[in-house]
């Protein structure tokens, strides 16, 4: 029940709900919402295996959740512009 509550916590925080009429849109953003905290549960677990032996110079700091949806973001669109 920890998990589930965890990830409950970490989606609400920065969660994609807008209000639709069609039923598809709001799962859809259900299930971008949980990859992206899945991702961002991934980069965490793979950042303290990465950083935990000997220091080196140059270490890339951690990001909290929203500067790693922001760069999630940012990598996804890349270089489109409208």
């Amino acid at each position: 029940m920890g998990a589930i509550d965890k990830n409950d916590q970490l989606k609400k925080s920065y969660a994609i709900d807008r209000k639709s009429k069609h039923w598809w849109i709001r799962i859809f953003l259900h299930l971008l919402d949980i990859c992206r905290v899945n991702s961002f549960i991934m980069y965490q677990l793979s950042y303290l295996k990465w950083n935990s032996g000997p220091m080196e110079d140059e270490v890339a700091p951690i990001f909290n959740q929203k500067e790693f949806s922001s760069s999630l973001v940012k990598s996804l669109c890349g270089t489109f512009t409208n």
